[in-house]
């Protein structure tokens, strides 16, 4: 089924985030004067890593039960 295959096929969003990584990682993040960027920033980075789980495990599930 041609529907079968672009799911297969389909291929996730990854975004590069080099200078928030070096942000959080060198804890400069405080530099950030404001209180509602810093958490904002902080927040964005949990949900970028809940996100990064559960296309891996939806990766994993189309390997294991859809692929031939």
């Amino acid at each position: 089924a041609p529907w079968l295959t672009s799911l297969i096929n389909y291929r996730f969003y990854t975004p590069i985030h080099a200078v928030l990584d070096d942000l959080i990682s060198s804890g400069n993040l405080g530099l950030i004067r404001s209180d509602p960027l810093r958490f904002a920033i902080m927040d964005y980075d949990q949900e970028r890593e809940r996100l990064q789980v559960v296309e891996e495990r939806e990766a994993r599930f189309s390997a294991e039960q859809l692929e031939p």
